[in-house]
C-alpha cells in the first residue's frame, strides 16, 4: 500500500532502549513528508500535463488525418472537374460540329429546292415565250389572211410621217 505524506508524519515507531531522539525523527519525518507531498503534487501536475499533451496530440493527429483526407478529396474533385470540363468541351465541339453539319445539309437541301424552282421557272418562262410567239404568229397569220381577203382601198393608204416614225 502506498504511503501518503500524512501517513509518514503520523507514523509512530516503537521505542527501544537508547532509541532515536524522538524530536529529530519527527522533524525528519515531517521533512520527508513535505518532500514526498511535493513530489506527489509534481507528479500529479506532470500526469495532468501529459494527459493535456496527449489530448492535443490526438487533436493534431485528427486534424492531420482530416487535412490529408480533405487534400485527397480536393485532388479527386479537381481531377473530376478537369475530366468533366474535358468531356463538356468535347461534347460542345461535337454538338457544334453536328449543328454545323445540319446547317450545311439544310442549306444544301434548300439550294437544291431553289435550283429546282429556278429550273421550273426557266421552263415556265420558255413555255410562256413559245406560247406567246405562237399567239403572235397566229395573230399575224390572221392579219395576213385578212389583208389578202380584203380588197385594197383606192384612197391614199400610204402611212404618214408620224406613223413611219412609230413603226421604225
Amino acid at each position: 500500500m502506498r504511503q501518503t505524506p500524512i501517513d509518514i508524519v503520523n507514523k509512530r515507531f516503537p521505542r527501544g532502549f537508547r532509541g532515536f531522539q524522538s524530536d529529530a525523527v519527527q522533524r525528519y519525518l515531517i521533512e520527508v513528508a513535505d518532500d514526498y507531498e511535493s513530489v506527489l503534487r509534481e507528479r500529479a501536475a506532470l500526469i495532468e500535463q501529459v494527459e493535456t499533451l496527449k489530448g492535443q496530440l490526438d487533436r493534431y493527429s485528427a486534424m492531420e488525418t482530416t487535412i490529408k483526407s480533405a487534400a485527397i478529396t480536393a485532388e479527386r474533385n479537381a481531377d473530376q472537374t478537369r475530366e468533366n470540363a474535358r468531356q463538356e468541351a468535347a461534347n460542345t465541339v461535337r454538338a457544334g460540329q453536328q449543328q454545323a453539319n445540319q446547317i450545311i445539309a439544310d442549306a444544301e437541301r434548300e439550294s437544291v429546292g431553289i435550283r429546282a424552282e429556278l429550273d421550273r421557272l426557266h421552263v415556265e418562262r420558255d413555255r410562256f415565250v413559245i406560247d406567246y410567239m405562237a399567239r403572235l404568229r397566229a395573230e399575224l397569220d390572221m392579219l395576213e389572211r385578212y389583208m389578202q381577203d380584203t380588197p385594197p382601198h383606192t384612197a391614199d393608204v400610204s402611212p404618214s410621217a408620224d406613223e413611219e416614225e412609230q413603226v421604225a
